[in-house]
């Protein structure tokens, strides 16, 4: 009977083992099932996973970017020209395919086509794909032209020259601002490009990047006001070049207004509902505008403004700076009321709901924003009694906060601008210090002792 008993129990247990077996087996297959679902859908390796650094930046080997980066521009490329994507299928389609909501959108999308085609880019010319140049001035006269460029515009001239008007750009931007679709109706702009004597490869690749990045049926013309330029290349021969694009008009002012004044004349010939500003030495990444112009039509107060990437002085490369490392916003001095970039506070970042919502930004650089026209002019646009060029953007940032607007900072919108060590031409400090006093006195109330004390001369500066 024991004999009977222990069999009839050993055959159980084996029975018991094999039902375990066979359910952590299932339960196995569901968890790399799983597994292998969610690595598709994020797209990011174990390695990418393991290669996020101390700020924050998702790092990915340079080979992955760089075939990431092609394999986006191609795409691009290909939508532009064909106005469907690798798979045959329309852009506008793709979110309708994709929504999760059971309701089609009915919103009509942006059409991407841009307003001026760029030829195909050679991937072995310098500086494509946002490289910089390697080649070094060999010849005395590159050896000369270089000292050349260098002595007149502080920066790499002569590299500048060898890159394409036309160069293309890898596209960095973070996955969720690719895949964010703008919708009809936003407002069109007038985008304004203050130049004086500015190289020739610089201002025309400013240009070229609008033109090749821009929704046509977002830009309204493209302005380029010359503030009484002397040099050659910028007379006749720009006139002849300018006259070939489509939508872009110079012009000129017969006597030097600086900068200030010379955007003010750009805005009295704008016909664009929004002014969009640019310097002259700049590179539009894809998909600068759309979402500038979409914080605008939401509110017409918001002032907002892109990351700005690095282009470098000396070889002009473009530094693409990430989403996740967008870590300061524009600040100033109170000292010397001068620009500069503070630490975002951590209740901006709890207030956002997703990493690429707006930033508030006390104030801005100035180089590089959008505005609604209107609101321009309900501000009553710059002070034209500042002169030449310094405090106008710490006057302007002022004044959008005390008159009711917000500064933003607008993560999925890049444009690379070329950051030099000095500057070539600067207004004397006697007009420098006119222009902070003037900011002072209207705008700072009994701030503007926290000033005088620091700087006793102000006082004697004549602001009106």
């Amino acid at each position: 009977m024991t004999s009977n008993y222990a069999v009839e129990r050993s055959t159980t247990n084996k029975e018991v083992l094999k039902v375990i077996f066979v359910v952590s087996l299932i339960w196995l297959s569901i968890g790399v099932t799983l597994w292998q679902l969610i690595v598709s859908v994020d797209g990011r390796s174990v390695h990418a996973i393991h290669s996020e650094n101390a700020w924050g930046d998702f790092v990915l080997d340079k080979d992955d970017m760089l075939d990431s980066g092609r394999e986006q521009t191609v795409r691009i490329a290909k939508l532009r020209d064909t106005g469907r994507d690798d798979d045959g299928v329309k852009e506008s389609n793709d979110e309708e395919n994709n929504d999760e909501s059971d309701e089609k959108d009915e919103r009509e999308v942006i059409d991407p086509a841009p307003h001026l085609q760029a030829p195909p880019a050679k991937r072995d010319a310098p500086g494509e794909e946002g490289n910089g140049v390697e080649d070094q001035p060999g010849t005395p006269e590159e050896k000369a032209k270089y000292k050349e460029g260098l002595k007149l515009h502080s920066f790499n001239e002569w590299a500048s020259s060898k890159i394409s008007v036309h160069r293309s750009l890898l596209d960095f931007r973070h996955e969720l601002c690719k895949a964010k679709k703008y919708y009809r109706p936003l407002p069109r702009t007038s985008v304004i490009i203050i130049f004086y004597n500015e190289a020739w490869s610089t201002l025309l690749r400013t240009v070229h990047s609008v033109l090749e990045r821009t929704p046509s049926e977002l830009l309204r013309e493209v302005i380029l006001v010359d503030d009484c330029s002397t040099f050659d290349h910028l007379q006749a021969p720009l006139d002849e070049y300018v006259s070939q694009l489509p939508e872009v008009r110079i012009i000129r002012s017969p006597t030097r207004q600086g900068l200030i004044r010379a955007r003010l004349l750009g805005v009295k010939h704008a016909r664009g509902e929004v002014l969009t500003f640019l310097d002259s030495h700049c590179e539009c990444m894809y998909g600068w505008l759309e979402p500038l112009l979409e914080r605008i039509s939401l509110n017409h107060t918001v002032v907002p403004w892109p990351v700005l990437d690095m282009i470098q002085h000396n070889d002009f490369a473009y530094l693409f700076h990430g989403v996740k490392g967008v870590l300061s916003v524009g600040s100033v001095d109170l000292v010397d009321l001068r620009f500069n970039w503070h630490a975002v506070p951590q209740k901006e970042f709890r207030a956002r709901k997703s990493i690429i919502d707006p930033i508030r930004s006390p104030t801005m650089p100035g180089g590089v924003f959008s505005i609604h026209k209107k609101y321009f002019e309900y501000l009553g646009g710059y002070d034209d009694g500042m002169e030449i060029w310094g405090g106008e953007n710490i006057e302007l940032s002022f004044r959008i906060w005390q008159c009711g607007g917000t500064i933003e900072l607008v993560p999925c919108s890049h444009v690379g601008h070329v950051f030099r060590v000095t500057s070539p031409y600067s207004a004397p400090v006697d007009k420098w210090m006119k222009n902070n006093k003037r900011l002072a006195e209207v705008w700072m109330d009994d701030y503007k002792n926290v000033i005088y004390r620091k700087h006793p001369d102000y006082k004697t500066v004549q602001y009106i």
